[in-house]
């Protein structure tokens, strides 16, 4: 069977995917939850298929649904059609989007940038606000920049608030994690890196690995 109804609230796999709105489900299953048929094709463009994909009953026929489809089920991830109810209730929206999707989260280790790949870098420290940071990503994203890093307590980017603010980006930038002390001394390194190796003098672009921006915002 290719796709399963599920029509009841209580079912264990639609607890499971509402679970997905709280912090710590997201962190013990290392998944996230993505809505609306736009950011499932922006998932599919960077390789990223859904482990799950829920499509509503009253869901339209569309060319990227019948990709998705294909792509979740060659992934080996599951389709299961719910009813607007559930939709309801796993977006907490009165007027929910008729496909979902649950990823997997991709963090990069900090080890594993290397500055010069790209003119720019974004790091954050303590990030408060989860429609900022989701902004944030998205003006990265926007401008070419090789990714986010994280530094601290900052907010879930695989929140569902923070997810939809970066209108599918979250897929396509890159996202790293690490504590100030393991910032600094990653960014020393690899200044010593640079020291040893100049850029060539008619180089236009700074590649310094930036210095970490504090955000004090209020929110979850």
């Amino acid at each position: 069977m290719t796709e399963r109804l599920i029509t009841s609230l209580t079912n264990d796999t639609i607890k499971a995917v509402r679970a997905l709105h709280m912090r710590k489900e997201r962190e013990a299953t290392g998944r996230f939850l993505a809505e609306g048929l736009k950011f499932i094709g922006e998932a599919l463009d960077q390789g990223r298929a859904p482990v799950m994909l829920l499509v509503g009953q009253d869901a339209r026929p569309h060319p990227l649904l019948d990709r998705a489809k294909a792509e979740t089920l060659k992934a080996g991830g599951q389709i299961i059609v719910v009813t607007h109810a559930i939709l309801e209730k796993i977006s907490r929206r009165d007027n929910p989007q008729t496909v979902l999707g649950v990823f997997e989260q991709v963090y990069t280790p900090l080890d594993a940038i290397q500055p010069d790949a790209k003119p720019c870098w974004v790091a954050l420290e303590q990030v408060r606000d989860p429609g900022n940071l989701g902004t944030i990503i998205r003006t990265a994203d926007s401008a070419g920049c090789g990714g986010v890093i994280l530094i601290g307590d900052c907010v879930d980017p695989f929140s569902v608030e923070a997810v939809r603010a970066t209108m599918g980006s979250v897929f396509a930038v890159t996202i790293s994690k690490a504590s100030r002390e393991e910032f600094l001394a990653w960014r020393a390194s690899m200044a010593g890196q640079r020291d040893r190796h100049p850029p060539r003098r008619d180089a236009r672009l700074s590649r310094q690995p930036c210095a970490p921006s504090r955000h004090h915002h209020d929110g979850q």
